[in-house]
């Protein structure tokens, strides 16, 4: 029986993300923290970007909780890693469940190659949790 209605809770991630760009042959040309979306333009050597934001598991998720990441950064084939697991199915889709697969505390990282490094600057990023 249920106690009401469904529900449904954001938690934004879009700020305190640590990018790293990298050249050609894997050396860093820059780091720091910026947010979702990212306006940098990206030009010279950049052959890679690295996107990685952790985050706790949310607190009052009961037997009935859902818990999804929905993230711009998904999308183009890019490599996603959820505590350090290669995730291809976040490779073709922009929400994943992750109700599962939570930690106390839980990396997202995104390795995003040159030819797709366009899409920062539109992707944001948030965990949704649904209780029915």
């Amino acid at each position: 029986m249920s106690s009401g209605p469904p529900t449904e809770h954001t938690i934004n991630l879009g700020s305190a993300w640590q990018r790293t760009l990298l050249n050609r042959s894997d050396e860093v040309l820059a780091a720091g923290r910026v947010r979702l979306p990212d306006a940098t333009v990206f030009t010279g050597d950049v052959e890679q970007a690295i996107y990685q934001r952790s985050f706790n598991r949310p607190s009052g998720l009961d037997s009935t909780s859902r818990v999804y990441l929905e993230c711009g950064l998904f999308a183009a084939g890019n490599q996603a890693f959820f505590n350090d697991d290669l995730r291809s199915d976040m490779a073709s889709t922009t929400i994943v469940e992750i109700t599962n697969d939570m930690q106390a505390f839980n990396t997202l990282r995104i390795v995003i190659e040159r030819a797709n490094i366009a899409i920062v600057g539109s992707a944001s990023a948030m965990i949704r949790i649904t209780r029915s």
